[in-house]
């Protein structure tokens, strides 16, 4: 076997008439492998590329591993002659263990098939389920663990069960699952407790009947494994985070219908897919992998009610609910515009709630309609109300003249009574508010790329205690979010 030579070495390629950096590839035993992994490592270090998921953990064989090569040059050259791409800026090669010495080279040309751009697998090899497009990282897990509901009921019902790890269709990405977070909508959707517009007490998932058996979970952050047909091969390895929500249409304004966990199988597993527009790239992101997936049904809905509401520096916004995840989010977003915030929470979250941004903070269990008037005595401007109930019909009085009261939820029940003309006496709005459009998700997501929010995470399960963990939710004696670990 020809020697190659080793990783970072330039020369001039005779062939091609380009500069190029060649890929790992040196005739070595195999007691020299872990020699050649660590040298590996360190230039990839280098590179700052020593934690991205393509490259092995310490200690596996680098037998089938999958090795990160940087471009310097406008060419890579394999031992069997270059290929040129002067686009990809990334590669991946895999090196294969022969008897005794490193066999050499499978060069991947992401614009090429693989089979096209590598050796075939030698006799008695057993290739990974699939490689999505070229140039993404292989999947060798056939299965995986996943939670999933088999029926609606109660947390008993959630059964971890071994399944076939989803291939991401054409337009979709396979996603590794790092954190997901719970939400209500994972309570309800597991009871059926939505109802339907002509049956309040009808089982229903998020938006009508869900297919079972369902992986819930709506909240995923994570790395991308493969990528489906026509997705760019360079999104594998991003650390990513993804919009749960399934739209209308197409546009930025485009109205969520659907949702991760109900309407499509969510993220209680190890891999889950998902449209390649709805995966943002957020691997810059400051923020945890557990606060990255606090972000995108609490603050996105927080964003949107803040949006829908019009809220704007110098109103009065009250919050409900404000000690959970929604409702820690629209305190911080509310404040951030400028408005000043009266949270509504209970005796003993209130220090919590003021912590994260509250100017004024509200017992819940109190005189309410009192509470809120000493607390704005002119009034309120917006209400951003995940409870309903009880509370609407006593706040709805207190809204200044063109004020809006937006909902996006019911904790406190889904049947209110008021007095219609505390509406249109005062041209005020009752607004109903379901997540987020495409641009408030963008908009959210560029929030987490410069860490300008600081979700809570009050506790973290295993995934085999997703049971455990909806238990915990449930019982609302935490502040902030529960995130679950696969």
């Amino acid at each position: 076997m020809r020697k190659i030579a080793g990783l970072g070495e330039r020369r001039h390629d005779p062939e091609t008439g380009v500069e190029c950096l060649l890929a790992v590839g040196v005739r070595e035993t195999r007691d020299r492998a872990v020699g050649i992994e660590r040298h590996v490592r360190e230039r990839l270090a280098r590179r700052r590329l020593a934690h991205h998921p393509a490259v092995p953990r310490a200690g596996v064989p680098l037998a089938e591993a999958v090795l990160d090569v940087v471009r310097v040059g406008d060419a890579e050259v394999g031992e069997r002659g270059p290929i040129v791409d002067p686009v990809v800026r990334t590669r991946r090669t895999q090196v294969e263990l022969s008897g005794a010495d490193l066999d050499g080279l499978h060069v991947v040309n992401p614009r090429t098939s693989w089979g096209a751009a590598a050796r075939k697998p030698r006799p008695g090899r057993t290739p990974p389920r699939y490689r999505g497009r070229m140039g993404t990282e292989p999947v060798a897990a056939r299965t995986m663990r996943a939670v999933r509901i088999p029926r609606h009921g109660g947390p008993e019902v959630l059964e971890l069960v071994s399944v076939p790890v989803p291939r991401p269709e054409r337009g979709e990405v396979l996603v590794k699952v790092s954190a997901v977070a719970l939400n209500n909508t994972d309570l309800w959707t597991r009871e059926g407790a939505y109802g339907s517009a002509g049956d309040p007490g009808a089982l229903s998932g998020w938006r009508g009947p869900i297919g079972f058996p369902r992986i819930q979970g709506a909240d995923v952050a994570g790395h991308v494994a493969a990528v489906g047909d026509g997705v760019d091969a360079e999104l594998v390895g991003a650390r990513v985070l993804v919009d749960p929500a399934i739209y209308d249409s197409d546009g930025p304004d485009a109205n969520p219908v659907g949702l991760m966990g109900s309407e499509r199988d969510g993220g209680y597993a190890e891999y889950v897919t998902a449209p390649a527009e709805r995966v943002h790239d957020v691997t810059a992101s400051p923020l945890t992998d557990d606060q990255l997936a606090s972000l995108p049904t609490a603050y996105g809905t927080a964003l949107g009610m803040a949006e829908r509401g019009c809220l704007r520096a110098g109103e009065t916004a009250v919050v409900s609910g404000a000690s959970g995840g929604v409702g820690l989010a629209a305190v911080q977003i509310a404040r951030a515009r400028g408005a000043t915030v009266v949270a509504i929470s209970s005796a003993g979250k209130l220090d919590a709630v003021r912590d994260a941004g509250a100017d004024h903070v509200v017992d819940r269990a109190g005189d309410l309609p009192a509470q809120l008037r000493d607390a704005a005595p002119d009034g309120i401007d917006v209400g951003l109300d995940v409870v309903a109930g009880e509370l609407v019909t006593q706040a709805l009085p207190l809204l200044r003249e063109g004020g809006r009261w937006v909902v996006a939820g019911a904790l406190g029940g889904y049947e209110v009574a008021f007095d219609i003309r505390r509406l249109y006496l005062h041209n005020a709005r009752l607004v109903g508010s379901a997540m987020h459009t495409p641009a408030q998700f963008e908009q959210l997501v560029e929030t987490a790329r410069r860490g300008d929010v600081a979700p809570v995470v009050s506790a973290t399960f295993p995934l085999d205690r997703a049971a455990d963990a909806q238990r915990a939710l449930a019982r609302r004696g935490h502040v902030g979010k529960i995130v679950l670990h696969p």
